[in-house]
Formats: C-alpha cells, sequence, structure tokens
C-alpha cells in the first residue's frame, strides 16, 4: 500500500523538492525534511492523496515580498554644509544645519571635501499583508481526485460515505525574518557643484520558521470506522505534525555608486540632482541583494528659514525613480518630504528631523502597485570638530501592507574634511 501524502511542495519557494536548500530565501522548503509532508499508512487503500498546490499562494507572495525587502538606508550626505561667501571670497561651514537624517540634501560637499561614514540598522520583520508572522496559517486542501464535478467518497452508498476529499490540512506558521545593515559610505567634492560617492553595504539576513501542521477531517469522516489522513507523533511511519527550519547569511549587498549635481539655489533654497549606480553585487538567495543591475534618478529640493539665535529651519524634498529595485525587476517611485530643525541640545549643534517616506510600485509585472508609507524621526549631533552622530527611527503608517516591521531603529556616524 502507498502511504497516503499531503504534498507541501517546494514550489514554495520555486525550487525543487528534492533539494534541501540552503539559502534563506528557501528555508522554507527545508520544513518536513524539504520533501513535502507525509502522513502515515493507515493501511485503508492504496491510494496517494494529494494536496492544492494553489492552497499554497499565500506563502508563495511572502516569498516574493521577502525577495524585494530591503533594509532601510539613512541619508549618507554629510551632517556639515559649506557655502561660499562673498565677503571672505572663502568657502566656510554654515552653523545650525546638520540636516535631515532620512532625506538626501541638494547641498554638496565643495570642490576637494571629503566625507566618510557609517550607519546600521536592526530590521525585525513582523507582518504580511496585515496578518501577525509569528501566527500564520496555510491551507492545504484535497486535490479532486475524480476529476470536475466528480465527489469521490469511500465508505458506503452516496448519501453514507466519507467525502474524504473535503480533508483539508492546517499549517500554523511562526515566522521569524530578520536583516541586519552596516553599510560605509564615502563621497567626495569634484567640484563645487559636482559630489561623487560610494556606499558599500554589509547585510546579515536570517530566517527561522517553525511550523506545526494537522489534519481537519470533513463531518463525514463518521461514515468511516478508520482513520484516512493523520500525522504520526513519533516521526517513525510518515512525518510528525512539528517540523523547524533555520537559515542566515552575511555578505555585501549591492554596491552603490553616487553622484549628485547642483543645479541652482543660493543662502534661501538649493535644487539638486542625484544619479545613483546599484551594482548587482549581493546575492540575491540569500536576500541580500537584486540580482539586477539597477538606479535611480533623484530631484533634491530644501529651503532654508532663519530663526535667528544660529536656528534654522529647512523643509526638504526628494522625488525618486528607482529602476530594478529589486529580484522581481520592480521599479518604484519614492517621495520623502519633511522638515529638519537646526537647534543646539547638550551643549552642542543639533538637527531634529520629522519626514514622511512613500514608495511605490510604478511596473510590478503588470500588477496593480502597492503603496507603503512610513513616518520618520531623527536626530544629528555635532561631534568634535568635524564630525556628527546620528539616531533614528521608522514606523510603518500601513502596516498591514506587504512585508513590514513593527519599527526600525538606525544610527551612524560621519566625518567630513
Amino acid at each position: 500500500m502507498h502511504a497516503p501524502r499531503i504534498t507541501l511542495v517546494a514550489s514554495l519557494l520555486l525550487l525543487s523538492p528534492v533539494i534541501k536548500a540552503a539559502d534563506v530565501r528557501d528555508t522554507l522548503t527545508q520544513l518536513y525534511g524539504g520533501d513535502g509532508i507525509t502522513l502515515r499508512d493507515t493501511g485503508v487503500f492504496n491510494h496517494a492523496a494529494h494536496f492544492s498546490e494553489d492552497s499554497l499562494a499565500a506563502l508563495n507572495r511572502f516569498s516574493t515580498q521577502a525577495l524585494r525587502a530591503s533594509a532601510p538606508v539613512v541619508s549618507v550626505d554629510s551632517g556639515l554644509v559649506i557655502e561660499y561667501d562673498p565677503v571672505v571670497e572663502d568657502f566656510v561651514e554654515v552653523s545650525g544645519m546638520l540636516g535631515p537624517m532620512f532625506a538626501e540634501r541638494p547641498q554638496t560637499l565643495g570642490e576637494g571635501r571629503v566625507s566618510l561614514g557609517f550607519n546600521y540598522s536592526d530590521t525585525r520583520f513582523s507582518r504580511f499583508d496585515g496578518e501577525d508572522l509569528s501566527d500564520t496559517t496555510v491551507q492545504l486542501s484535497h486535490e479532486n481526485v475524480g476529476g470536475p464535478g466528480a465527489d469521490v467518497c469511500i465508505g458506503g452508498p452516496p448519501d453514507a460515505c466519507y467525502l474524504f476529499e473535503n480533508d483539508t490540512v492546517m499549517v500554523d506558521l511562526d515566522i521569524e525574518f530578520t536583516t541586519r545593515l552596516f553599510a560605509a559610505f564615502f563621497d567626495y567634492g569634484l567640484t563645487d557643484r559636482l559630489d561623487v560617492g560610494l556606499m558599500v553595504p554589509v547585510l546579515r539576513t536570517e530566517v527561522d520558521v517553525r511550523a506545526e501542521a494537522y489534519v481537519v477531517e470533513d463531518p463525514t469522516r463518521q461514515f468511516l470506522p478508520r482513520t484516512l489522513h493523520a500525522f504520526d507523533v513519533t516521526g517513525n511511519d510518515g512525518d510528525g505534525p512539528v517540523s523547524r527550519a533555520r537559515e542566515s547569511h552575511t555578505g555585501i549587498g549591492d554596491v552603490l555608486l553616487r553622484s549628485k549635481y547642483h543645479l541652482l539655489g543660493d543662502e534661501r533654497y538649493k535644487v539638486s540632482v542625484a544619479a545613483h549606480l546599484r551594482l548587482p553585487t549581493g546575492d540575491y538567495r540569500q536576500l541580500q541583494g537584486t540580482g539586477r543591475l539597477g538606479g535611480r534618478l533623484s530631484l533634491l529640493a530644501a529651503a532654508v528659514w532663519p530663526l535667528g539665535n544660529g536656528t534654522r529651519l529647512s523643509p526638504h524634498l526628494n522625488v525618486t525613480a528607482d529602476l530594478n529595485n529589486s529580484a522581481d525587476g520592480t521599479d518604484q517611485a519614492q517621495l520623502v518630504a519633511g522638515i529638519d530643525w537646526g537647534i543646539r541640545a547638550f551643549g552642542a549643534e543639533a538637527s531634529v528631523s520629522a519626514d514622511l517616506l512613500v514608495r511605490t510600485n510604478i511596473s510590478h509585472r503588470g500588477r496593480s502597485s502597492d503603496t507603503l508609507a512610513d513616518f520618520a524621526v531623527g536626530a544629528k549631533w555635532r561631534a568634535g570638530a568635524s564630525g556628527t552622530v546620528f539616531f533614528g527611527t521608522r514606523i510603518p503608517v500601513n502596516r498591514n501592507r506587504g512585508l513590514r516591521p513593527d519599527v526600525v531603529f538606525e544610527l551612524g556616524g560621519q566625518v567630513s574634511f
């Protein structure tokens, strides 16, 4: 006799079930031995019961979102602003302007100046399309073995038999998906108007999944004296109901080549354009890169409103087109709008900023666009004569869309000379 089987197919994450995955993106395929769920042989009849792959659509969506998820990167602008002073006929530092944390500002460094820095963020994703990742349930439905319109049953006449095709398997999942990002960056003022730079991210991605499955029998089971679909709690004759899989990886993400050109402006406002080229250096199989050459073009604008006593208020705006920003080739439109306030805190020059960050898909294989919004606050402090340190947090506004964390904390530092 053949043991009845429920096929928890490895197309769960688009790989063959006969290969035990070692990549982070394929962690789910390792559940239940990586070859599907095998129920114990109840000895009822020699038929292999199959359950529909279509029922795994929810987890396939999770896989797609995971491939597109990336740890947020804070602004990599220098915390110091240099402007030309016609009185002294030289470039001088402007006080009260450390700048925002989550937006790129239009000011350039100045010819020959260098900015070095880093930022770190730790993101634990907690929700997927509004559902708690620690309490996600997938239902596997039985295949229609008799063909369309046929209700196959056993144990008696049609009015008193077991409609075993109505049995389902429920899989409760507790999924932990975490990304940790350390990014080092370098910017150089090639001219007074043109900056060029480089950012190298190092990421650690971790996926930890615990699954607990159980059979829900159709009420017509009463017409069959024996159990047809059942797990083996010992794991000796078929799979046990509980399984766990974990994978993690640390590596370099997609390296970013940066440039920014100051178009126009004076002491009251600035307008610049920025162009970034993203190299496919990160391994998308480890959820650490897109696997595609990509890029982005941004329009950057900011105004400066002096408030007296060396303090300034500065509204800012970034409008960006981001091409091939994910493993599935998604293009996005992104908007960052906010304000930063230059103040003094703890005896040092500081800046406090608040931003709304919105990104929406403008192409994704013909699907409708998904819009994600975050609210972010950050603070920068002057550290010594030429450095800054910063700390900030991002909070999702629409938590019920996509793969989302509850909150993200970020910190970093920069030095300019």
